[in-house]
């Protein structure tokens, strides 16, 4: 069968003088341009033996070919191009689409097969008359227009040429085509079958087949890892099967391989160590963990921290640890009846957590004006485990003048001052008294304000204050008498 290529390479051009007069017959397909060009518009390139008539100054919507003479020596079996590359006026080629077959293009040539694409859309006169071996004729797109059956029919008289056209054109499907006869001539449908892998390998090529007939299983058969070929079916279930020996074709459609997957032994892997803390959220994955069918992961030692617990299909364990800080060491397996996965110890070191309970303690709970207290705090977690919440405290004074370096407070001015802690994680909060004695000579904070006076004058307003009481007493007694 000949396949005719449009690349420049492989162009065979005749003179152009030899093809006159297949030129002015083309005149009727080729439309002329408004205002012609300063040489003849419509000319003959031949290419793979077939000739196109063209006007080389068309612009791109003006770019259409019409077949005119073909060359018997390139063979009896014709496979029409869609479209062509063709010399421009002035230079260069441009892509020119095949819409018409001309009159007697292809007469009398000794033609058995011809193959027409979706492009043409007319076939005129005795376009292929006087070929009485040319028994099939496949039209590959909707209906063209042709001259029906007889002395100038397209295909010549009826009783040799068969049709085939596309079964998604027939006139049931919205189409022009007819069968069993169509214009005249003998017609059959014909459907692409298509193939879809389904989800594993590579789908064979789609397949013409005429409507009635049987179709054959495509060779080799669709592969994939892991998985195992079983056959075709009419859906993507799997469900009904398709028997080529025994259905036909009725139009397009679709078949889909059903797969059978493979029996494998469990693989399971992932990290050996990792690190939870009390009452935080904590989750362990595997890295590994398939087999068909499904496997089950299986806990050999049920070492697991208060607060973990196994998803046995995943193999994940999660939740929120509330145990004993320290290493929790768990051997696992998975198993799915076809074999056993190797086993994978996993060890969880489990931290303390966030203080549920706080105390502090200062080294001493009374101190001299201007010296310095040292608080230590203790907690305990929601396991139950001691820890020192220290480094996450925040202290603060009711006395602004109280200087604060992390646990440690030095205080200026005497009074009872209220320390507090402020525990950030949680913002849980505890406070504590400590009481500052005066100092000789030293300041007193009133309500935790910065005001104070020296211990001197304190002592005459006091007497100043007791000598105006007496002055007062013995006015009243004077006045009484």
């Amino acid at each position: 069968m000949s396949v005719f290529s449009a690349h420049p390479s492989v162009l065979s051009r005749r003179p152009l003088q030899l093809l006159a007069a297949a030129a002015a017959a083309s005149l009727m397909v080729v439309a002329a341009p408004a205002v012609a060009p300063a040489q003849a518009a419509v000319v003959i390139e031949v290419i793979d033996g077939i000739s196109y008539a063209y006007d080389n100054s068309a612009g791109p919507s003006g770019r259409f070919a019409t077949i005119t003479d073909y060359d018997p020596t390139e063979g009896p079996d014709v496979v029409i191009p869609g479209s062509v590359e063709l010399a421009r006026n002035g230079g260069g080629t441009a892509s020119y689409t095949v819409a018409t077959i001309g009159l007697s293009a292809f007469a009398n040539n000794g033609l058995t097969s011809v193959t027409v694409p979706a492009s043409v859309a007319f076939i005129v006169d005795y376009a292929f008359g006087g070929n009485p071996a040319l028994s099939e004729v496949f039209l590959l797109g909707a209906a063209p227009t042709i001259t029906a059956a007889g002395a100038t029919g397209s295909f010549g008289v009826s009783g040799v040429t068969t049709l085939y056209v596309p079964w998604s054109e027939l006139a049931a499907q919205g189409g022009s085509y007819t069968t069993p006869v169509w214009e005249g001539y003998a017609s059959a449908a014909v459907a692409t079958v298509s193939f879809d892998a389904n989800g594993h390998g590579t789908a064979p090529a789609s397949v013409s087949v005429v409507v009635g007939d049987t179709t054959t299983a495509p060779t080799p058969s669709p592969s994939a890892p892991g998985y195992t070929f079983r056959r075709w079916f009419t859906d993507s279930a799997a469900g009904t099967r398709w028997e080529f020996t025994t259905d036909t074709v009725t139009g397009d459609m679709t078949l889909y391989a059903g797969w059978q997957r493979n029996m494998t032994g469990p693989v399971f892997t992932g990290a050996t160590t990792s690190t939870a803390t009390v009452g935080r959220s904590f989750t362990w994955t595997p890295d590994v963990l398939t087999g068909y069918p499904d496997p089950t992961v299986v806990l050999m030692n049920n070492t697991l921290p208060v607060g973990l617990t196994l998803n046995t299909v995943t193999g994940e364990i999660s939740g929120i640890p509330v145990d004993t800080a320290g290493d929790y060491t768990m051997a696992m397996f998975a198993d799915n009846g076809v074999g056993l996965g190797p086993s994978l110890t996993l060890t969880i070191t489990l931290l303390p957590g966030d203080a549920q309970t706080m105390q502090l303690q200062p080294d001493i709970t009374t101190v001299d004006q201007g010296g310095t207290v040292t608080i230590t705090a203790t907690g305990v977690d929601q396991g139950g485990n001691s820890m020192d919440p220290t480094a996450d405290i925040a202290f603060t004074s009711d006395v602004p003048t109280d200087v604060i370096h992390g646990n440690t407070i030095t205080f200026p001015h005497a009074s009872p001052h209220t320390i507090t802690a402020t525990y950030l994680p949680t913002g849980m909060r505890i406070s504590i008294l400590i009481t500052v004695n005066p100092a000789a000579g030293g300041l007193i904070a009133v309500t935790g304000t910065d005001t104070a006076q020296p211990t001197l004058w304190t002592g005459i307003v006091i007497l100043l204050t007791g000598a105006l009481v007496l002055i007062l007493a013995r006015r009243r007694r004077t006045g009484n008498t």
